[in-house]
């Protein structure tokens, strides 16, 4: 029983530090925010009856999204933080890294498609140059997630053998 509840534990654990992932990604991108901003999907129609109707709305705060951030990031330490302490292997940062890497590439994914939705003839719309600021800040915040994951990896490959050759 006790090994069961500490696989349910990890897998709990697990989800929680991807959905952390992906709010460091997510409000790194955001950052950028000097002052409170409105931003939203509207969606048009083609028909050449000029209807718009608002898909999705949203003011950002920047201290919002400062403390957003910072509370992702810490929910990724607490993370493997827990995971570490429920095995006391560093064996068991092969998941979370696995995860890493898996959030990464979704991102950047997302990003690619975002990119291509952005119309070529766009340079005349206000909200490009913020736009394109967002999409190079989740650039950099997908490489530097991705140097994380790395570095779990290395630290659960060889961190047990490095941990007890030094004791």
């Amino acid at each position: 029983m006790h090994r069961d509840i500490r696989l349910v534990l990890i897998v709990f654990l697990n989800f929680v530090y991807s959905v952390s992932l992906i709010g460091v990604i997510f409000f790194y991108s955001l950052m950028g925010t000097v002052a409170t901003d409105r931003i939203g999907i509207i969606i048009t129609e083609a028909t050449g009856f000029q209807r718009q109707e608002m898909l999705l709305s949203a003011t950002l705060l920047p201290a919002e999204l400062h403390t957003l951030f910072w509370l992702s990031l810490a929910g990724v330490g607490f993370c493997l933080l827990f995971v570490y302490l429920l095995v006391h292997t560093f064996r068991s940062f092969h998941g979370p890294a696995a995860l890493t890497v898996i959030v990464v590439l979704l991102m950047f994914v997302v990003r690619n498609l975002v990119f291509s939705f952005i119309p070529a003839e766009s340079a005349q719309l206000g909200s490009n140059a913020y736009i394109l600021s967002i999409l190079a800040r989740a650039l950099q915040a997908n490489i530097a997630v991705l140097v994380f994951g790395v570095i779990l990896f290395c630290l659960a490959h060889w961190g047990d053998a490095v941990y007890t050759r030094k004791t």
